[in-house]
């Protein structure tokens, strides 16, 4: 489907200026809340937003998936985007948003920020994004209503960063090996070397691009060192590097080289979050608050499991969290049709706070929204401030 004059190469979107939405199979979609015209300003914003120069440049971007088709599919999340940019506009700082939504690595994130602020805003909030600091801390967002002044910091994790630090992890160990291999071996008589990675180890690789270097330095270094020690005793030789991996050098079941990784369980997405990205929302927070944590991951979680783990990860730390409310997870697939799809939206509260967030305006509104679970706190021994 083409406009009359453009060409096949145009970089134009094909839905915007068709109003396929219009037709009469999205009638069920359309009824009630929200107008027609509603639904039309904000298609309209987004085309605004992704314009012809956008698409000059756009490969790899997420929003491609519901922006190339047609379809009851694509059109929710066409116009949610379009009703939250233009609930939004005019925010402080919120250019820098509408620049991170064009950008395929920053757009996740971006989204986001947006739906969160979109839905304070919606709710009569005053929303800032970005908000200035007396410090270096800087959290996303801060929401105010009368008296009441709540920062947030927003993480949504992304399963690709933490597989780009893998793969960097296997082509550092594959460079490594080969090295060893080189050395101990002739050139056309080298064995096959096969190594499984655990999932211990994976678990603590966590996607930041800083935290995982040394990391994998050494792992990379303890296999390496470990392999040339082993390489002189008689082949086919298995040895473990705990815990690390498992490694086989000459193994006769081997028909190729390779470095394996296993699938990871949920528990381990959790070791990453408390590793990786938990730390880094902390630190942005202002120390007293008060202030929450909204975590959107892809990995399934256990509430029960979670809480038990991120309330004693709370309990260890040396710096001052007692401004910080609660951690809240929520899934990447949100609940539709009745159906939690990878688990429900659930709240940790920190066991050091001093801040009631039943109290708070802003939390009741994103509970109500995210239809967010409270489940009961892991009993250590203490009672939890602020309740």
């Amino acid at each position: 489907m083409l406009h009359p004059g453009e060409q096949p190469h145009s970089p134009l979107p094909f839905w915007y200026g068709e109003k396929w939405w219009h037709e009469d199979c999205y009638r069920d979609r359309r009824e009630g809340d929200p107008a027609l015209t509603q639904i039309d300003r904000a298609i309209e914003r987004v085309a605004e937003l992704f314009d012809r120069k956008w698409w000059g440049g756009c490969v790899g971007h997420p929003a491609l998936a519901w922006l190339t088709v047609i379809g009851a599919g694509p059109l929710e999340p066409l116009y949610e985007l379009g009703r939250d940019l233009l609930e939004m506009d005019g925010a402080t700082r919120m250019r820098s948003i509408l620049r991170a939504l064009k950008e395929a690595d920053h757009y996740p994130g971006a989204r986001f920020e947006l739906q969160v602020a979109a839905i304070l805003k919606r709710s009569g909030l005053a929303v800032e994004f970005s908000p200035p600091s007396r410090n270096r801390r800087k959290a996303d967002l801060v929401a105010r209503a009368g008296s009441e002044e709540v920062f947030f910091e927003l993480k949504n994790l992304d399963s690709a960063q933490v597989q780009v630090a893998v793969d960097h992890l296997q082509e550092q160990m594959m460079f490594a090996l080969a090295a060893v291999m080189s050395t101990k071996f002739l050139a056309g008589n080298k064995p096959t070397c096969t190594v499984e990675l655990s999932a211990e180890a994976l678990s603590t690789i966590c996607g930041h691009p800083v935290r995982d270097l040394p990391l994998i330095r050494r792992y990379t270094t303890a296999v390496a060192e470990e392999m040339a020690r082993r390489c002189n005793e008689t082949l086919p030789v298995e040895f473990s590097v705990p815990p690390i991996a498992n490694v086989r050098v000459g193994a006769p079941q081997d028909r190729y080289s390779g470095i394996m990784c296993p699938m990871l369980p949920p528990e381990y997405e959790l070791k990453r979050t408390l590793r990786g990205c938990l730390p880094e929302a902390v630190e942005q927070l202002p120390e007293l608050g008060p202030g929450l944590i909204l975590i959107k991951t892809p990995a399934p979680l256990d509430p029960a499991s979670a809480t038990i783990a991120v309330t004693e990860w709370l309990l260890s730390l040396k710096s001052e969290i007692s401004g910080m409310g609660a951690v809240i997870f929520m899934p990447s697939i949100p609940r539709s049709g009745g159906i939690d799809w990878l688990f429900p939206a659930f709240a940790i509260r920190n066991p050091r706070t001093t801040v009631a967030i039943e109290a708070l305006q802003s939390y009741r509104i994103l509970r109500e929204a995210f239809e967010i679970a409270e489940p009961p706190a892991p009993e250590f021994g203490f009672s939890r401030p602020g309740m």
